[in-house]
This record gives C-alpha cells, structure tokens and sequence, in this order.
C-alpha cells in the first residue's frame, strides 16, 4: 500500500455540468490513497456575493435555480470516488467534495495532508505535487495569492 493517508484533489470546472473528464483521475486519487480524500471543485459560479459591497444579482450565482446542477455535479464527483474506493475494498476512504470560488483557496495545508493534486481544463494530472513543495514561492498553485 502506498504511504499517502491524506490527499486533497483540485479540479477547476468552467461550468457546473457534471465534470466526466474527471472520472479517471479521481479513479487514480482514490488508488492511492488510505485514509482520506477532499475533492475541491474550484469555479467562479461558487462566489458568495458580498455583505459589504453593492453587487448586482445578476453577477451572482443563482443557487436555488441551479440546486438540480449542483446537486448533479456533486453527486457524480462523491459518487465516482466511493464507487472506485468500494472497487478498491476501500470501503472506510473518507470522501468529501467540496465547492470553491478559486479566489478562496490558499497554501495554508493542514501538516497531514500528504498529496494535493491539480487538474487544470482537461488535462490528467498536469500537476501534481506534495504538500511541503507547495511553499515553496515558485510553486504556488495558480488560484493562490501571495501572503
């Protein structure tokens, strides 16, 4: 078995159409690791307008009219992954997904995460790296900015 407990997946997704260009990758996550799996789905339709400014409702991201979307793209994300984990005789790999506007996301890792993995358009795994490379200042990840 291999010695990753801890990984985090980050797939970022043009639209909110379940993301079936992901299915193998996931599949690939969910082989190597043991314990744990949070799969973030990165897209701008996931920004939270803001308390504090005027913002119009049409830039925001209907989430009553698009519930039936989400709900779709989530269930075929934790779906894909507790299928492939189940296939593995994984069946106690802790899967969450999670959805993300890319201007939320940081280098602040918890220390147990042992893999964190990008998937940029429809690439498979154009980058892959460990958590302690990520910062490192030449590797940020690409929706990070510089504290």
């Amino acid at each position: 078995m291999s010695g990753i407990n801890h990984a985090v997946f980050f797939a970022h997704l043009p639209e909110i159409d379940a993301p079936h260009h992901l299915g193998s990758p996931i599949s690939s996550v969910v082989a190597l690791t043991n314990e744990s799996l949070v799969i973030v789905l990165l897209s701008q339709q996931f920004r939270l307008p803001q308390a504090n400014t005027l913002q119009k409702q049409e830039q925001c991201f209907d989430r009553i009219d698009h519930w039936d979307d989400i709900q779709r793209l989530l269930t075929y994300v934790y779906v894909k992954a507790t299928k492939a984990a189940q296939d593995l005789g994984k069946i106690l790999l802790d899967v969450s997904v999670v959805l993300k506007d890319p201007s939320e996301i940081t280098n602040d890792f918890p220390h147990c995460i042992d893999l964190c993995i990008w998937v940029h358009g429809g690439a498979f795994f154009s980058r892959i790296q460990s958590v302690p490379s990520l910062t490192e200042e030449s590797s940020r990840p690409p929706y990070s900015s510089s504290s």
